[in-house]
């Protein structure tokens, strides 16, 4: 599946009216946060690669280095157990995990998108309404 922009701003819509209205919950903010970043990475990806319908990204925190940003964000969804019920939504899964960082190592989550069929189950709703 080629990248579809009218879709993916479907999602930078949605995102957007999620952020407009009031959201009290730690978890929920921080959803907030993780979705605006993983949307930019994902569409910086798309448009640097061709892909089949999958993207992989890496939010790394390298020793003695700042993490990237959504890193943390990950961590503490992770941590909350709310990673997986908010990532499903968007057809998002934790792929790799490196824990370890350290000299040799750089800690990291690998994040896979499946636009393809998010896009689908958009596609879906929208003729459904």
């Amino acid at each position: 599946m080629k990248f579809n922009d009218e879709m993916f701003n479907l999602s930078q819509d949605y995102y957007n009216d999620i952020t407009n209205s009031k959201t009290t919950s730690l978890d929920k903010r921080l959803q907030n946060k993780l979705l605006k970043v993983l949307l930019k990475k994902f569409k910086d990806e798309l448009k640097e690669n061709s892909n089949t319908g999958i993207i992989k990204v890496k939010f790394k925190s390298p020793y003695w280095q700042d993490a990237e940003d959504g890193y943390d964000l990950i961590r503490m969804l992770i941590t909350l157990d709310k990673f997986d019920s908010f990532a499903s939504e968007y057809c998002i899964y934790l792929g790799n995990v490196e824990d370890r960082c350290d000299h040799e190592h750089t800690a990291y989550y690998e994040i896979i998108w499946d636009y393809k069929t998010y896009f689908e189950n958009m596609n879906n709703k929208i003729l459904k309404k």
